[in-house]
């Protein structure tokens, strides 16, 4: 069973500021011709998630919507393994990939084919279907003989072509997604966007943080709206939605 459960969850994470200002720490360094090697700290913690609970099912499709900091993105990154809770239990069941940037785990100083071939190693594709895919990834990014070339002499635009269609090669049972396409002409746009659906599709539980209030009634069936890192509310998408819309055009 393919399910996300979350408790409790909160993040810390440390801030540490120094008593004195750089300038003086140079002027200090000058005069004295000697480097001061114990410098007098405090220690802040950001507390950005703040009792965290929730359950995803197999059909869920949760919007995440907040405003710039509450604690959306940090949430996506938690649920995808990047970060790690200081507090509460997390449990996910199922293949997850995360698509919050398309050109995250590139190896710039390799060709494109380079980073295919690494990319399906990495996800264990059979050995004979690896053609197929290698050759779809081809046709999608039309980047043509620049994937004989290293990435580092790409454009923003290619490097994102290539990113997106490496996460894509595969449908995991949990997508996790920061807006939806990141970069890119409107010709890509469409062309990821209806890669993207078709991908949708056969996963089993989505995740999608996004600005956006059309994009969430497009893509999902649930709300989850993050309010100074806490749920404030979580349930059918108009009601969660229209509720933060209203708040949000109050200001």
């Amino acid at each position: 069973m393919t399910q996300v459960i979350v408790k409790d969850l909160h993040l810390r994470y440390p801030l540490i500021l120094s008593t004195r200002s750089l300038r003086k720490e140079l002027l200090k360094t000058l005069s004295l011709g000697l480097l001061h090697r114990h410098e007098e700290k405090r220690v802040n913690h950001i507390h950005s998630l703040k009792g965290i609970s929730f359950e995803a099912h197999e059909g869920d499709r949760i919007g995440i919507v907040g405003r710039n900091g509450a604690g959306k993105s940090t949430l996506l990154k938690i649920l995808s393994g990047i970060y790690f809770p200081s507090e509460g239990e997390l449990t996910v069941e199922g293949s997850v990939e995360a698509l919050l940037n398309p050109s995250l785990g590139i190896e710039p100083e390799e060709t494109g084919v380079e980073n295919i071939h690494f990319a399906l190693d990495m996800a264990q594709v059979q050995k004979t279907e690896k053609a197929g895919i290698e050759q779809d990834v081809r046709d999608f990014t039309e980047l043509g003989d620049f994937l004989d070339h290293a990435v580092r002499t790409y454009s923003t635009g290619m490097r994102t072509r290539l990113g997106f269609a490496l996460a894509t090669i595969h449908a995991p049972e949990i997508l996790i997604m920061d807006e939806v396409i990141g970069a890119g002409d409107a010709a890509f746009y469409k062309k990821a966007d209806r890669r993207l659906r078709d991908l949708a599709d056969k996963t089993k539980i989505i995740f999608l943080a996004s600005h956006s209030g059309e994009l969430i009634r497009d893509w999902c069936n649930k709300v989850m709206w993050i309010d100074h890192g806490k749920i404030k509310d979580f349930g059918p998408v108009n009601r969660v939605l229209d509720a933060y819309l209203d708040d949000r055009g109050a200001d």
